[in-house]
């Protein structure tokens, strides 16, 4: 992440911010997914 000040009195303001979704979708698919699977099952009843 990388922040920017115009003068040293100006408040903060992002320049960049990065995001690896690659590490999001494999925590996705191994923290979150199991759960909707069980909520599916009862879908299904």
């Amino acid at each position: 992440m990388a922040v920017n000040r115009v003068t040293p009195k100006c408040p903060l303001y992002f320049k960049r911010f990065y995001v690896y979704f690659e590490e999001l979708k494999r925590g996705w698919k191994e923290g979150c997914r199991p759960i909707l699977g069980l909520d599916d099952y009862f879908l299904k009843g």
